[in-house]
């Protein structure tokens, strides 16, 4: 397997955990009525995630995305969107808090922020880190308005 293809395949699944995260967020936004525009917010921004790692791809096709693979764990990332269809599936049957929805998204974002998905390295080019500065910003700012919600529901 050559390197781009070893890159574009941690993207895409990279795109597809942004998915599956806006897929149980929406999921979260239905249940929760008192909470659904929180919910959608943060909904349409995953989507809008996936849709910048979906300019990386570009920027590997270009050779302006030199990726360190021990960046991405595809693995690890693997089984965070299988762990995010699990949830999708088990909540669209089962009832569930919205403490344990605040939590477990809460858990979401704290992971992605643990395995640095995000990390900007040095030899990154200027588009590159502006794209990945914003993603982990983005992040960041998902886990401040869950522990935020979190506390005034508390």
């Amino acid at each position: 397997m050559s390197f781009n293809i070893d890159i574009e395949k941690i993207i895409n699944l990279l795109i597809e955990n942004e998915n599956a995260i806006s897929q149980l967020y929406k999921l979260f936004s239905d249940k929760f009525e008192g909470a659904s525009v929180f919910w959608a917010g943060l909904s349409i921004e995953e989507k809008g995630h996936a849709s910048h790692i979906r300019m990386l791809l570009e920027k590997v096709e270009k050779g302006e995305f030199v990726a360190d693979l021990k960046r991405f764990d595809a693995q690890i990332i693997q089984q965070n969107v299988e762990y995010m269809n699990l949830l999708i599936e088990k909540f669209k049957k089962e009832s569930l808090s919205l403490q344990d929805a605040l939590s477990i998204a809460k858990s979401i974002e704290e992971s992605i922020i643990e395995n640095n998905y995000f990390n900007i390295l040095d030899k990154d080019s200027i588009e590159v880190k502006r794209i990945l500065q914003f993603l982990k910003g983005e992040t960041e700012s998902h886990l401040r308005r869950l522990q935020e919600y979190r506390s005034k529901e508390s």
